[in-house]
């Protein structure tokens, strides 16, 4: 699932110049990955391992003032930069075997209509997260580590395979917010797909 989702990433034209259309208000989500469990890292877990997309709008987010509301129970720990991320996205640029690149926000602050790639943690398993297809380049920031649980809720289908979603609906919403402005995504966990598919 981590493949796929990354690899979506260069299909979507993520450059790293300003975007043709950039969002009216602060900012717009445009993906998330959950349930981004892998066999790659021993030990790793599911909560510092998601990541989701977004696109800043037309001010420049400082990430003192980016707050994230998961809907689990998780509570938001803060974004950090530090050697640590620096650390971490370099071994993260190492996986990139196209002209992609990660690049940490300058002095913490993410230009106006830019694209951006949050990571639940810096604890995140390098190896089970290859960005070898990345083409363009992406901002990325990292959620303080402490969060191991998953931040965003994996389908109710239950264990078996079945030809629809088997789960009740249950609707969990994400947001994202700048002071007042805010962006949310609403998915319903019954349309998720269990690991048999």
């Amino acid at each position: 699932m981590t493949a796929r989702f990354l690899c979506s990433l260069s299909a979507f034209g993520l450059g790293y110049a300003l975007l043709g259309q950039v969002p009216t208000k602060c900012l717009e989500i445009e993906s998330m990955l959950v349930d981004p469990c892998n066999s790659n890292c021993s030990g790793s877990n599911e909560g510092e391992n998601e990541m989701f997309r977004f696109i800043t709008g037309p001010n420049p987010i400082a990430l003192i003032n980016l707050v994230a509301d998961w809907n689990t129970q998780n509570n938001f720990l803060g974004w950090v930069q530090n050697a640590t991320t620096a650390s971490v996205t370099s071994q993260l640029n190492a996986t990139i075997a196209n002209c992609g690149w990660l690049l940490e926000p300058p002095s913490g602050i993410i230009p106006a209509g830019r694209r951006v790639l949050g990571v639940t943690s810096t604890n995140v398993c390098i190896t089970g997260n290859s960005f070898a297809n990345l083409s363009d380049t992406l901002y990325v920031i990292y959620q303080l580590p402490g969060n191991t649980f998953g931040h965003f809720k994996n389908h109710n289908n239950g264990n078996g395979i079945t030809a629809w979603p088997s789960g009740t609906n249950s609707f969990r919403t994400f947001i994202l917010s700048v002071g007042a402005c805010a962006d949310s995504v609403m998915y319903n966990e019954a349309q998720l797909v269990n690991q048999l598919g």
